[in-house]
């Protein structure tokens, strides 16, 4: 199966929240996973707005750097 998913399933898949059990059932059922270009840009900022409202912690926003650098 190939999947597609939006920044906000991305960001799912790497910061606990609602849906993230689904997203991650799916990320697994999938052979590839495709995404838009601009899902980049969007998942750091949606990560670093996270940090800013204290919704991650510092430990989980120093870990999902390396991602996306």
């Amino acid at each position: 199966m190939i999947s597609y998913l939006d920044t906000s399933s991305l960001v799912k898949k790497y910061v606990r929240e609602h849906g993230s059990e689904e997203v991650s059932s799916h990320w697994n059922q999938s052979e590839v996973i495709i995404t838009s270009s601009v899902a980049f840009a969007e998942f750091f900022s949606a990560v670093n707005r996270k940090k800013r409202f204290g919704d991650i912690s510092e430990s989980d926003y120093e870990y999902l750097k390396p991602h996306w650098q």
